[in-house]
This record gives structure tokens, C-alpha cells and sequence, in this order.
């Protein structure tokens, strides 16, 4: 007979692959009903019915997508799936977060695109790398070791950020030229 330990949680299989992480549900379970103790079976139910509810959804939602000749499921055809299903109660709910998750996106944009507006051009950019470089196999040589300071370390990923996004953006912009 296998420990206790064993049974409550056994080792994961390919199904497990498709569902919530247990610790993501337990920490909803917690934050919802902080003074209530929830047994391990009803935790799984939980975590099961959540699964299944986000598969019916995606399962509507990849329909609605279809039903409008999309390839990709936006948020629209959730809300959509949503009001089908006859959970149109949650919209609104789902509509907040949408919006909040709009926000959040944006504000990444905009910090994103900082280096940019600092109107350094690609080849000033390259040489700072290439001099962080330096410094940085400097610094190695002179610990005997594998050193890089933060400071560099951090130089050198934003530097490495706006070049490929400087290439990228070009490449896509040589692309569309080609294709028009």
C-alpha cells in the first residue's frame, strides 16, 4: 500500500497538462473564504469545474470565431460564447477586466517605447553595446571569473531589446513593402 502522501496527490498524468494549477485555485479558495476549511476532494472538484467551465467557453467562443469566418478567438467572441451559454450575467465583469487588461497593455507600450523616443540612432546603440561588451569581458578577465555587474548586465538586455525591436519593426516594414 502506497503512503497517504501518495493517494491525496498522485504523480501528474497528460491530463493534468489541461487544467488550472492546483495552487492557483487553492490561492482563489483562500482569498474567497479565508475562515472556511476545504477539503481536498472538493478543492479537485473546483479545480475541475473550472476547467470544464473555460473549455465550454473557448468551445463557444472558437465556434462564434468560426461562425465569422475569424481565425483568432478575440474578446468579442468570449463575450459572445458568454451570452450563448446563458452566462451573460458575467459580462459585464468580463467587459472590466477586459478593459483593465487594455490598460495594462497599453502601459507596457508606452514603457516599452521610452528608448525609442530618446532618438538614438541603431549605430550609437550598437557601439554602447559593443563598449558594454568591453567592459563587461574587462571586468571577467580582471576577477578570473564570470562578473558582470548589473548595471551592465541590465545595459546590455535593453540595448539588445531596442535593436532586435529596431530590426524586427524593419524587417516587417521591408516585408509589408514587398507584399503591397
Amino acid at each position: 500500500m502506497g503512503s497517504p502522501e501518495r493517494e491525496l496527490c498522485p504523480p501528474p498524468s497528460e491530463e493534468d497538462e489541461l487544467t488550472l494549477p492546483r495552487a492557483s485555485i487553492n490561492k482563489m479558495i483562500k482569498e474567497l473564504v479565508p475562515s472556511v476549511r476545504v477539503a481536498f476532494e472538493s478543492r479537485e472538484l473546483i479545480l475541475n469545474c473550472c476547467t470544464e467551465f473555460i473549455h465550454l467557453i473557448s468551445s463557444e467562443a472558437n465556434e462564434v470565431c468560426n461562425q465569422s469566418n475569424k481565425k483568432t478567438i478575440n474578446a468579442e467572441h468570449v463575450l459572445t460564447a458568454l451570452d450563448k451559454l446563458g452566462f451573460s450575467d458575467y459580462t459585464v465583469e468580463a467587459e472590466a477586466v477586459l478593459k483593465d487588461c487594455k490598460a495594462v497593455a497599453a502601459k507596457r507600450r508606452r514603457q516599452s517605447t521610452r528608448l525609442e523616443n530618446l532618438g538614438i540612432p541603431e549605430e550609437e546603440l550598437l557601439r554602447q553595446q559593443q563598449e558594454l561588451f568591453a567592459k563587461n569581458k574587462l571586468s571577467k578577465n580582471n576577477s578570473n571569473g564570470y562578473y558582470c555587474s548589473n548595471r551592465v548586465l541590465w545595459g546590455l538586455k535593453v540595448l539588445h531589446k531596442h535593436i532586435y525591436h529596431h530590426w524586427f519593426q524593419n524587417k516587417m516594414m521591408k516585408m509589408m513593402t514587398t507584399h503591397s
